[in-house]
């Protein structure tokens, strides 16, 4: 939900976004083997893909929200003091919060 999965096509080089709901490589692996199929949304080729090849990117609709309630809440709050922590804060925590998943995901690499 915070992070999107990628994959580029080993055959076009086009970037593909696939569904993962594990948390890192280990867990993937787990339940889905060493390798996954693939179809390309481009060039409609199957593919079976190792899981090392996936990468993970911090989701921009999630950061755009945040900043957005934080553009809501500075117009709610406007009176109080630490206003300026609530418009600042809250999207810059979502948006370390998104990194380190998308660090700790493809940091973590399976032997093949």
């Amino acid at each position: 939900m915070f992070i999107n999965h990628h994959i580029d096509c080993p055959f076009c080089k086009q970037k593909n976004k696939i569904s993962v709901e594990e948390e890192d490589r280990g867990q993937l692996q787990i339940k889905k083997g060493n390798e996954i199929d693939f179809t390309c949304q481009s060039c409609h080729k199957k593919e079976k893909v190792h899981i090392n090849n996936i990468y993970a990117e911090p989701s921009k609709i999630i950061y755009i929200a945040a900043i957005i309630v934080s553009i809501l809440v500075t117009v709610l709050f406007w009176n109080l003091g630490f206003i300026i922590t609530l418009s600042f804060g809250l999207p810059m925590l979502i948006f370390l919060y998104q990194q380190s998943l998308a660090r700790n995901f493809n940091n973590y690499k399976i032997r093949r």
